[in-house]
């Protein structure tokens, strides 16, 4: 019989398949990159040892090679490079999708030979697509909901199945057996308007309007400007320093390569003393909301939260040019992303006190040229100045 050991590289894991031939006392020994290699491998080795022949294979890390497996091996290489786990799920979503959809449309399981052009420009018109899309929640129940993809949205998730099959073909383990990698021509997405930022009233009206989940989770944009899926709500309570009024952005949160490295900021007073005032999250985190396990916080997705947002900005009487998603008669979106009002909102008020671009781009994890040796982690010159300038929270009870 084969068997499988697992063990720990400086590149990854890695799955070594050891066995003996018929009538040989020898031991034989492959090394594979995923785990579903090895399985399919030991499967080949065990069909012949009951045929009692000796198993022979020219190229034995390459048998059946299945895109899902190198969608695998590549996201694992990436994810030792890259330290954004964000950039690492958007990733995961548009490969894993691609090889979803070539398996619906073949009607068998990808292999290399399925990427093509024609393929890609295939997957590229069917993200844009009007199609509808089942969800199961937690509790067992499932619904639907109409679903389509923008041109941006659609570009990227191809240049990311292109870089891929890019790594693929520069691999020299997998490089012989996949097709020349070949790009396909993009339509550059309609240019949106400037998004209207609203004011410090009118971000303090949304929160008074806000669930108390909600409310907690406008509270720590209004006064930090970070984003709102990808940082605000995944901050733990850990990261904040009551005492000092400081909160620590860990590095998976960022965005940027110079987020990623993780940095810390001061934060208001008034901040620190809401803060005080909220129930304790059992997972740890700092804005409480639903889970899918312990330890775990439930990462809502940007269309429910989008839309969400944009009902609460409406019942709070904010300017519709800020929640409006539609393309107004010019043919151009005012605001693809209502949440995302909160940040626009700090960076547009703190520009208005005088506040200078510089300060501000570090405060809010701007990807822009900041000049790290003036505003260092470290002392953070200048910013704590800078948050003591944003105004509290007006007549608003603790939610």
């Amino acid at each position: 019989m084969a068997s499988i050991h697992e063990r720990k590289t400086k590149q990854g894991k890695r799955w070594d398949v050891k066995w003996r031939d018929h009538d040989d006392p020898k031991q034989n020994a492959r090394t594979f990159h995923t785990a579903e290699a090895a399985r399919i491998f030991r499967r080949e080795v065990e069909r012949a040892r009951d045929e009692r022949r000796p198993y022979c294979d020219p190229k034995p890390d390459r048998v059946a090679l299945k895109l899902l497996d190198l969608a695998t091996a590549y996201l694992v290489d990436r994810k030792r490079v890259t330290k954004s786990e964000g950039g690492m799920n958007i990733r995961n979503y548009a490969i894993s999708m691609f090889v979803a959809y070539l398996e619906d449309t073949t009607g068998e399981v990808p292999e290399p030979r399925h990427l093509t052009r024609a393929a890609l420009g295939e997957y590229h018109a069917f993200l844009q697509s009007k199609r509808v899309v089942t969800t199961t929640r937690p509790d067992g129940k499932a619904y639907s909901q109409p679903y389509q993809c923008s041109m941006s949205t659609a570009n990227a998730r191809v240049r990311h199945v292109e870089a891929w099959w890019k790594w693929l073909s520069e691999s020299d383990e997998y490089g012989d057996d996949i097709p020349r990698p070949k790009r396909i021509d993009l339509i550059a997405p309609d240019g949106n308007a400037p998004a209207v930022a609203p004011t410090w009233a009118e971000m303090d009206a949304a929160i008074r309007a806000a669930p108390p989940a909600w409310a907690r989770l406008f509270t720590v944009m209004r006064f930090t400007g970070l984003r709102s899926a990808s940082q605000a709500i995944r901050l733990k309570l850990s990261d904040v320093n009551l005492t000092a009024a400081t909160l620590r952005i860990r590095g998976e949160l960022g965005k940027s390569t110079k987020e990623r490295a993780g940095r810390t900021v001061p934060i208001s007073l008034h901040l620190v003393e809401a803060i005080k005032g909220w129930p304790l999250c059992p997972d740890g985190y700092l804005v409480k909301w639903d889970t899918r396990a312990p330890g775990q916080v439930e990462m809502p997705k940007r269309e429910i939260m989008n839309r969400t947002a944009r009902v609460i900005l409406k019942r709070a009487g904010v300017r519709a040019e800020i929640w409006e998603t539609k393309k107004g008669a010019d043919g151009l979106r005012r605001n693809a992303h209502p949440l995302h009002c909160f940040r626009a909102g700090v960076i547009s008020e703190l520009t208005r006190l005088g506040v200078k671009e510089a300060a501000i781009q570090v405060l809010v994890g701007h990807a822009g040229s900041v000049t790290r040796e003036r505003y260092t982690d470290e002392d953070a010159h200048g910013l704590r100045a800078v948050v003591d300038l944003i105004p509290p929270l007006t007549a608003i009870e603790q939610p």
